[in-house]
């Protein structure tokens, strides 16, 4: 990439995180302690004159609930990127749609899912994660991914995940008599693998949502994980935290998806056709 690209990139980054910033009153001070930098470094990179690190940048698009498009235009179509990924590591049903890009292979399971639970939609992407954990279930190292995303702070979305996927299994196993030996057995490992991981790495140790959420909104943001839509009212946030499901509130996330959500999506994708 050359200098003048990159110089232009930075600097739309910064004005973008800037307004992101003061779109909810946070100070730079304030922010500056979450991203784990000094106050005048911070207000360096936001001039445009620096960089943020690649965990830094991860922390922003979750903590704002945005996408990376939303910080600097991207070429070509990342969600569809996504999309495609999502469909050939098991999402089957995500292969109907038209605006998929060819692109790579993705070398590694951990950063679909990381890809899609940074950004926290489209739902359809996010809920479609539950068909491609069943799917490779023994392929995939849960707690080898549960260790990436506490590094990058996602813990939250990770267990969340998990905990709606087996919610999910569980409703199907519960509701469909008539799947077929391997559908049953398919959906047996994986529930079996998902109850070990959430009994070592439960969300005991997580800080569940608040009934009755903090009035500042910097506490809010430290108490709560808003996943796929963005908050712009107190109202906004008691709405989600209401209505959010059992596992979201087992492990402090808000968001809109639901158990059958999920259930939607693994029977779209075809991983049982009862």
């Amino acid at each position: 990439m050359n200098t003048t690209k990159s110089n232009a990139i930075r600097a739309e980054i910064a004005k973008n995180v800037r307004a992101l910033r003061e779109g909810r009153r946070m100070t730079q001070a304030y922010l500056s302690r979450r991203l784990g930098m000094s106050q005048g470094r911070f207000s360096v990179v936001e001039r445009g004159d620096g960089s943020f690190t690649a965990e830094q940048l991860v922390e922003i698009l979750r903590l704002f609930n945005v996408t990376v498009g939303q910080l600097v235009a991207e070429k070509g179509d990342p969600e569809a990127y996504l999309h495609k990924a999502l469909a050939r590591l098991g999402a089957a049903h995500l292969f109907e749609d038209d605006r998929i890009l060819p692109s790579e292979e993705l070398a590694e399971l951990e950063r679909v899912l990381r890809e899609v639970l940074v950004v926290g939609e489209p739902a359809r992407q996010v809920t479609a994660l539950a068909p491609v954990l069943i799917v490779n279930v023994e392929k995939l190292n849960l707690s080898r991914a549960w260790a990436v995303f506490k590094d990058y702070g996602l813990e939250r979305r990770f267990g969340w995940l998990i905990d709606s996927t087996l919610e999910a299994i569980r409703a199907i196993l519960r509701s469909s008599p008539n799947l077929s030996r391997k559908e049953t057995l398919r959906l047996r490992k994986a529930e079996r693998a998902f109850e070990r991981f959430l009994r070592r790495e439960g969300p005991s140790q997580i800080r569940r949502v608040p009934a009755d959420p903090p009035e500042k909104l910097e506490e809010r943001t430290l108490d709560v994980d808003v996943i796929g839509r963005a908050v712009v009212s107190d109202q906004t946030l008691r709405e989600l935290i209401r209505d959010a499901s059992d596992a979201a509130r087992r492990w402090g996330v808000a968001t809109a998806l639901q158990t059958e959500d999920f259930i939607e999506a693994v029977r779209a994708a075809g991983v049982v056709t009862d």
